[in-house]
């Protein structure tokens, strides 16, 4: 009965948003019911801490991962078949690439990341195409690109994707987005009255690609590879070695791509599944007993090299994570999915790349105050393909 209470309450709370919200939401397909359970299950149990431990925690017999195979290890003559491999698989157009552009656009000053200048007014979705281009040759072969846009930033993508004659191999589609809750589990309502929506994590990119119909329309022409990466790491862009590496594997489903772990860094770390004999991405705050985050050596940049079939047809568990969050000041309930969840489905291959130097491929910038700290890095990393 709390349930379907609650989903009459978000139905109601929705109709009350915006036209153009409504519209997002029907057209990603917006299910109250599921957004109701999740709800709900916040008041049957009022300790915090407790309920995302519960939630939140993997659960399995784990250990630590052996090593894993580094790209700065490779010898000469392999890396230059995999490099005439991958070459080849580029200009065929095997490979896409999707680039995670949603979110709530909240961590550069209300402007959509994807278009904040990092340098000389280039943005980060102009820099992943100049460094690209220029890396890759310049020939300027179309390659498929997918944005995966939100709410807050799939209008202004939109825009720019048009204004820069980028439609013929530039596409957009849309990542699900949910409601906060109160610590009560009630809808979580501003100073006006109305419900607040919040993007549902990356995880969600694996049903709201298929949904868009890009994967299959991609698989039907022959493509072979999608590459996924974060917006905010212009150095993990396509690499044609990378990409005959994991061709020259049949049996493997895609790749992760790793790095040293500095003392500093939070987020994923690998942890070997016993059970699955899987190697895993799992976010600190979901380690079971017994493992803590600083005793990890590797660290995940969120870069995956998948094959298209994979994506497509892939069976993924869906991992609902309950974070609180600052909202106007106020805690704000919201629940996510990771694109992690992936490496618990498939055993996916790990590959370390270096994090520092000209041959980085991992620059985060996730807030303006990277801009600042890594400005000389973003400069070098630019004006070195230039």
């Amino acid at each position: 009965m709390l349930a379907e209470a609650l989903e009459r309450t978000i139905i109601a709370k929705v109709a009350e948003l915006p036209a153009l919200a409504q519209r997002y939401l029907e057209e990603t397909h917006f299910n109250p019911h599921r957004w109701a359970e999740l709800g709900t299950s916040i008041g049957k149990n009022h300790d915090p801490v407790a309920r995302r431990r519960e939630r939140n925690t993997v659960r399995g017999n784990y250990a630590w991962p052996t090593e894993f195979p580094s790209v700065s290890a490779w010898l000469e003559s392999d890396a230059l078949t995999w490099r005439e491999r991958g070459t080849a698989l580029l200009a065929q157009g095997k490979v896409a690439t999707i680039v995670m552009a949603g979110g709530m656009a909240t961590r550069m000053a209300g402007v959509v990341k994807a278009l904040m200048p990092i340098d000389d007014n280039v943005n980060f979705l102009d820099a992943r195409l100049a460094i690209e281009r220029e890396r890759l040759g310049r020939a300027n072969i179309p390659r498929p690109l997918w944005l995966m846009s939100s709410l807050a930033t799939h209008d202004a993508l939109t825009q720019f994707v048009n204004e820069t004659n980028r439609q013929d191999h530039v596409r957009l589609f849309r990542q699900d987005m949910g409601v906060r809750f109160a610590d009560d589990g009630n809808v979580w309502l501003d100073d006006s009255g109305h419900a607040s929506l919040c993007a549902a994590g990356h995880g969600c990119l694996i049903d709201a690609v298929r949904r868009s119909g890009l994967v299959a329309e991609f698989i039907a022409k022959g493509g072979e590879f999608v590459f996924i990466v974060n917006i905010d790491n212009i150095a993990a862009t396509l690499d044609e070695t990378i990409v005959g590496w994991l061709a020259s594997q049949p049996s493997a489903p895609g790749l992760v791509e790793v790095c040293d772990r500095l003392a500093t860094d939070r987020g994923g770390v690998v942890l070997h599944n016993n059970e699955t004999s899987f190697d895993e991405i799992v976010e600190e705050f979901r380690l079971p007993e017994g493992f803590i985050g600083g005793d990890a050596t590797i660290f995940n940049t969120n870069t995956f090299l998948v094959r298209a079939d994979v994506l497509q047809n892939t069976h993924v568990t869906e991992a609902w994570l309950e974070v609180e969050k600052k909202v106007a000041e106020r805690p704000a309930i919201q629940f996510e999915r990771l694109i992690q969840e992936l490496t618990e489905a498939v055993s996916m291959r790990y590959l370390r790349v270096p994090r520092s130097g000209p041959k980085t491929r991992f620059l985060p910038i996730k807030d303006t105050t990277d801009l600042t700290t890594k400005a000389s890095e973003i400069r070098v990393l630019l004006h070195s393909n230039a």
